[in-house]
């Protein structure tokens, strides 16, 4: 997945995401978030339609190494390798991290990952 196309409640709350690969399947998703928004304007009620937009958004992913460096990069900035016997993932690919203060490269065993918008 490259980007999402999100739909955005108040102008900063992300409430639904359609991932999208390519220019194909970004119009679908586009498509889809229109329909979602349309639908969820239609059981609040009109007067709220100004409360939601679409806008494209890039998934991040933020990872915890073994070594305890906490990493935040885009998605399609990181490479995964298949987990070793022991479940850690060998990570490789740029992005901040707030343990070290700084961006960088990285290849990096993971202790966890979790997936932000």
């Amino acid at each position: 997945m490259s980007a999402c196309m999100a739909v955005v409640l108040n102008g900063n709350t992300e409430v639904k995401y359609f991932p999208f690969h390519d220019d194909r399947s970004a119009d679908n998703a586009e498509a889809l978030a229109d329909q979602w928004r349309s639908n969820a304007i239609g059981v609040i009620g009109q007067d709220e339609a100004d409360c939601f937009h679409l806008r494209v958004v890039r998934p991040m992913v933020r990872i915890t190494s073994i070594m305890g460096h906490v990493y935040e990069s885009y998605l399609d900035d990181v490479e995964f390798t298949a987990p070793d016997p022991e479940g850690h993932t060998l990570l490789m690919g740029f992005g901040y991290s707030s343990t070290l203060g700084f961006s960088l490269q990285y290849c990096a065993l993971s202790d966890t990952i979790e997936y932000i918008a």
